[in-house]
């Protein structure tokens, strides 16, 4: 584990290095954000008493040797990355949709992330945080957003092709045009009852179109005084309105994988490595500790996508695999919460 750790954020120096070696492992064995808990299994790791370790931990989480700031999230997305590939995931030549979304801790935190989907399941690619709003007009939601998206394309690759992915609550002009001048590509689900234009026909709402299938619709948005690409996709009885960037886009296909972000927020939470049970109030101290449970869900992902799979090549091929798997192998699995380790069952997004 210290030769990932080390050839991935060797630039966080060795002190970094040396504790997110145990500390990841001791997470995945608990799967669970509760300090004393990890303490506790980092004995099994290194041996060390309780008390050595708990400490270690706390200080950890204090240290200023552990900055996520831009250098720190390249070096993550390097990582993630090099693994997807390994999975065939992604490639240079295809597109990476992120899907784009807020959560809470405890209503103590706000947690805005971009995340990208292994199969059935949700990574964290990047994420910011704020302390929770107590009161009207304590945050500014719209520089939040626009600090994120800046903030996401300053550390991705520029070697592949990426579609930011949202729902309603980001269907509007403000965020469309932030992702364009950040060079993303979009599919946005927007609310029926924006006003649009067809063709020479009077003002009418996107509610016109219910209950159809338009892969490609041409609509001028009279507010945004802009001709705009919609698709139209009806299921169920539900119709999605989805504003797409480029008429190439497959919106329905790219934006029902979305659905799985929410589960990703579950596996942060008390179906997986509960981050509010840390009970860690310090803004600080929280975004380190919420780094090391995206750190501990990707790992858990990898690994359960590779047992999953039970493909030998990529074990023969693979030697990041191969170190990932060996390192993982004396886990208690079974202590695991089952969609952790088995990709297979997830939610599943509906109309």
């Amino acid at each position: 584990m210290d030769e990932i750790f080390t050839k991935y954020f060797s630039k966080s120096g060795s002190y970094f290095v040396r504790n997110i070696s145990q500390i990841i492992p001791a997470m995945m064995r608990c799967s669970s954000s509760n300090t004393a808990l990890i303490a506790k299994e980092m004995c099994k790791i290194n041996g060390k008493n309780f008390k050595s370790n708990d400490t270690n931990f706390f200080r950890f989480l204090q240290s200023d040797k552990f900055q996520i700031d831009e250098k720190f999230w390249r070096m993550h997305i390097n990582l993630l990355f090099d693994l997807l590939r390994e999975e065939k995931a992604i490639d240079y030549d295809s597109q990476i949709h992120i899907n784009i979304d807020y959560t809470t801790s405890c209503d103590d935190f706000l947690i805005l992330s971009a995340s990208v989907t292994l199969n059935n399941k949700s990574i964290i690619l990047y994420f910011t945080s704020r302390l929770y709003p107590k009161r009207k007009n304590q945050m500014n939601q719209k520089l939040m957003e626009e600090a994120f998206i800046k903030g996401l394309r300053q550390v991705l690759s520029k070697k592949y092709r990426y579609v930011i992915v949202a729902d309603r609550g980001f269907g509007n002009e403000r965020f469309a045009k932030i992702c364009e001048e950040n060079n993303f590509e979009y599919v946005l689900r927007m609310n029926k009852n924006l006003s649009v234009k067809y063709e020479e026909k009077t003002e009418e709402n996107l509610s016109e179109f219910d209950q159809t299938n338009h892969p490609n619709l041409n609509l001028y948005i009279k507010k945004w005084q802009k001709d705009c690409i919609f698709e139209t996709t009806t299921d169920k009885d539900s119709t999605w309105f989805l504003l797409k960037s480029s008429a190439d886009l497959n919106g329905k296909e790219i934006y029902e994988k979305r659905f799985k972000i929410e589960k990703l927020f579950q596996d942060s939470k008390s179906s997986g490595f509960d981050i509010e049970n840390s009970k860690i109030k310090k803004y600080d101290r929280f975004k380190r500790i919420f780094y090391c449970s995206v750190l501990a869900h990707m790992f858990s992902v990898i690994l359960g996508n590779f047992l999953e799979s039970k493909t030998n090549d990529i074990k023969k091929n693979s030697a990041l695999h191969t170190k990932t798997l060996s390192a993982f192998l004396l886990l208690d699995l079974e202590r695991f919460p089952h969609s952790l380790i088995n990709p297979s069952r997830s939610l599943i997004g509906s109309f």
